[in-house]
């Protein structure tokens, strides 16, 4: 190898040693410039949200998830009402999605309903009818129940929440 090609071979590994921290520089400070230049919407993103947050009841934070699935809230503001932390309780809703959709229910809601009630509801135990102090009953056929249930509140649409008696 002449001296000349040794010479450029070394300039070249140089010159690729040096590339990686400059091109690791530009990499930085173009982050660095994102990072300013969003941060104070992000902040103000981050203040907006907190200001909402803090002016919702703590019900309302409870429960602020159901808007994502359009599960009622005032249905389930009420069933933390009304039934005491040690209870049990039963959820129905309409036999199927096609009934459901009668009511204005969408699939997302009638999906997610069961699950989404249990944990708002939690230290409330889930249980069958048959075992249940209370009913609630989101646009679900209350013929079944009516002999033994005293109706505790009730809305225009098919929400019903009622205590049983066995």
């Amino acid at each position: 190898m002449s001296e000349s090609t040794a010479a450029s071979a070394a300039r070249n590994r140089w010159s690729r040693l040096l590339a990686l921290p400059t091109l690791a520089a530009v990499l930085a400070t173009a982050a660095a410039n994102s990072a300013v230049v969003q941060l104070p919407t992000a902040l103000k993103n981050f203040d907006d949200r907190a200001t909402f947050n803090s002016s919702q009841s703590a019900v309302g934070r409870e429960i602020a998830g159901a808007d994502a699935m359009d599960i009622d809230n005032v249905f389930l503001e009420k069933a933390l009402e009304l039934l005491p932390s040690n209870t049990t309780y039963a959820i129905r809703q309409p036999q199927s999605i096609a009934v459901a959709k009668s009511y204005g229910i969408s699939p997302t809601t009638y999906n997610a309903l069961p699950g989404f009630v249990q944990n708002v509801l939690l230290p409330r135990r889930q249980v069958d009818p048959d075992a249940a102090r209370y009913l609630l009953c989101y646009a679900c056929d209350t013929d079944p129940y009516d002999k033994r249930m005293r109706r505790l509140w009730q809305d225009p649409h098919g929400l019903v929440i009622g205590e049983l008696t066995r």
